[in-house]
């Protein structure tokens, strides 16, 4: 839930709209690093079923690769999730 309060924030700020087909999970250190979460291949295929075309995540935090129907975007910290925001 961090990443996702830390966008809404930073959306909210800079007036800009977030993708309505964009998922974003992970949680967020003191220091601005976006780090791994649990079931992260569930998270996706649930996504997917939902309709979501776009995930936004911890890189590193997937143990299949590839097999979804959606655009993966892998991040290390809020810098990196704030540039694919733009």
């Amino acid at each position: 839930v961090d990443l996702g309060v830390i966008l809404a924030l930073a959306s909210a700020l800079d007036n800009k709209r977030i993708q309505r087909d964009l998922i974003v999970f992970g949680e967020v250190g003191l220091a601005g690093e976006v780090r791994k979460v649990s079931f992260a291949e569930k998270r996706i295929k649930e996504a997917v079923k939902l309709g979501f075309r776009e995930c936004l995540m911890p890189c590193g935090n997937l143990l299949e690769k590839g097999g979804f129907d959606i655009k993966i975007s892998e991040i290390t910290n809020i810098k990196e999730a704030l540039k694919k925001m733009e």
